[in-house]
């Protein structure tokens, strides 16, 4: 199987300052707790699809053999409820906690069972005996 090639946005570094500025400016803010929790929920995904909805880094084999997008999950590794608690509890941290933000492309399918999982970030995959590609390294990735 050839893999895709992994290739940045040409506004990556330029769309990443601004997502982690305005996390930034929204945990400073007196905001009414659902919508504060929408907005950084809102930068979680300009972080995560920074690339390209299905442009990520990370890939299931599943997602590499599928020929039809709607048949493609973009995943939150890190699922982002608990991103957002851990911004809204330790907002100092929001730079090393925005960090953790990987997405992985995953078949519809390999998305319903990694929502299964009772564990948390790629511990799923590991438990779903899902195998990731890190298109960088162009391997697979050791979970």
């Amino acid at each position: 199987m050839e893999l895709p090639a992994y290739k940045k946005h040409k506004d990556h570094d330029e769309i990443i300052r601004s997502a982690y500025t305005a996390v930034k400016a929204i945990l400073s803010l007196e905001l009414y707790p659902a919508h504060k929790r929408e907005l950084l929920d809102i930068c979680i995904w300009k972080i995560s699809e920074v690339d390209g909805k299905y442009k990520t880094r990370y890939r299931s084999i599943g997602a590499l053999q599928e020929m039809d997008v709607r048949n493609l999950r973009h995943e939150h590794v890190e699922e982002r409820k608990e991103l957002i608690y851990r911004l809204i509890e330790d907002p100092d941290n929001y730079e090393s906690i925005l960090n953790d933000i990987v997405a992985c492309i995953v078949t519809k399918e390999e998305h319903e069972q990694l929502h299964r999982q009772n564990k948390k970030g790629w511990d799923r995959y590991k438990a779903a005996k899902i195998k990731v590609f890190d298109l960088i390294n162009r391997s697979e990735f050791p979970l």
